[in-house]
């Protein structure tokens, strides 16, 4: 086998075997980003704040109905 093909399946290799660990990680970057998410207001999506606000959304894996705008609704 070539050079390339055989670092591939050394790569998988050890990402396999350390599965346990990089499970580990993701789960508990879900939960401090949903804990974050549902413990703050939703800032307004135009600032900075928002944008970075999104991304932490994304990463706690809240879409669809389940989050909030971050815009007031109108008073008329």
């Amino acid at each position: 086998m070539s050079e390339p093909v055989i670092e591939t399946l050394v790569w998988w290799e050890v990402a396999w075997n350390n599965r346990d660990i990089v499970v580990g990680a993701v789960l508990g970057i879900v939960a401090a980003a949903s804990m974050m998410i549902n413990g703050t207001r939703t800032p307004n999506p135009d600032t900075l704040l928002g944008k970075v606000y999104k991304m932490i959304e994304w990463a706690s894996l809240t879409f669809g109905k389940a989050k909030q705008t971050g815009i007031k609704p109108d008073k008329n």
